[in-house]
């Protein structure tokens, strides 16, 4: 197995983004549980307005947010 040569250049440790604090929730995953698991479902359903609406919130924002 071939040795690693040293770069002569200083090596840093590298960090998560993500800190060790860092707690998932689960909230979303609860509410969404009866929900569509997609767009023909959301379509179909009784609340198809509010599907509707609420993706072209999103879709706003992530062009707001050059996303």
């Amino acid at each position: 197995m071939p040795v690693a040569e040293p770069s002569g250049r200083p090596q840093r440790a590298r960090k998560s983004p993500i800190s060790d604090d860092y707690i998932v929730y689960e909230c979303e995953e609860v509410q969404m549980e009866d929900g569509p698991t997609s767009f023909e479902e959301a379509m179909r359903s009784t609340e198809a307005s509010k599907w509707q609406e609420a993706m072209e919130d999103e879709l706003k924002s992530m062009s707001t947010n050059k996303v």
